[in-house]
């Protein structure tokens, strides 16, 4: 069910579905959505199974990137939340999509401070879904790519949950302004060269003005994908046996 405003009840709901871990190990970059699920978090975190540490990923890419760190670092000291902070180098072996690189890099690098059962979090939402989704169409994927993001699943020692998918990027936008938040802006968001940048900022607002429910079509395909590439891989299991 798509939800029509930030709900802590649904955030834990679908914490819950997972074991209980010592750490939550939130990735927080420091932008808008990291910092909407990490206020939303440190507001609530009695009600959290583990505790709650933000982890910031240094991926030296940008001149601010130093500055970031120390809002990050900042904002947690004043919340009272654990503050980790790793520096990686996406320079050294970048493969053909930096994007991708950088992604396999940060993710290697959060997985290292889980142990069994924690849970990592990301912030991605509704329309980083229905943006993978047409990435995944243009790649000719199938049901297993156009699934696009499990809301949680497997990763490393312990869980991925990305407890902000049923939400838009708007309801996120609503919520930290109405909270007063502030947040870092990544200079290489408005990037048309790189291909979710276009999407985002070109393909998606022509899409919503001709079918301004777009990114809630979307999201309904990647779950009935996610479905379909379920029975596939039953089917293929009992196949096998």
């Amino acid at each position: 069910m798509i939800q029509s405003s930030l709900s802590i009840d649904h955030i834990l709901e679908v914490l819950e579905t997972l074991p209980a871990p010592g750490h939550y190990w939130l990735a927080y970059s420091g932008g808008m959505d990291s910092t909407a699920l990490l206020s939303i978090l440190a507001t609530h975190r009695d009600r959290l199974q583990g505790g709650l540490v933000a982890v910031h990923v240094n991926h030296q890419l940008s001149a601010n990137a130093d500055q970031w760190e120390d809002h990050c670092r900042a904002y947690c000291r004043a919340l009272n939340i654990r503050h980790e902070s790793v520096t990686i180098n996406t320079r050294a072996g970048r493969k053909d999509s930096p994007e991708a690189w950088a992604r396999e890099l940060r993710y290697a690098a959060l997985e290292k401070f889980m142990q069994e059962d924690d849970v990592l979090l990301t912030a991605h939402h509704k329309d980083d879904l229905a943006e993978t989704v047409i990435q995944q169409l243009l790649r000719g994927s199938g049901p297993e790519g156009l699934s696009a993001m499990p809301e949680t699943r497997r990763c490393g020692r312990g869980w991925l949950a990305r407890p902000l998918l049923a939400y838009s990027r708007r309801q996120i936008e609503d919520y930290v302004k109405v909270q007063r938040l502030t947040w870092v802006e990544d200079e290489s968001n408005i990037d048309q060269d790189i291909a979710r940048n276009f999407i985002r900022n070109t393909v998606m607002p022509t899409l919503r003005k001709r079918w301004p429910s777009a990114a809630d079509v979307l999201w309904r395909v990647s779950r009935l994908q996610a479905d379909a590439a379920a029975v596939l891989n039953d089917m293929a299991g009992q196949d096998i046996h």
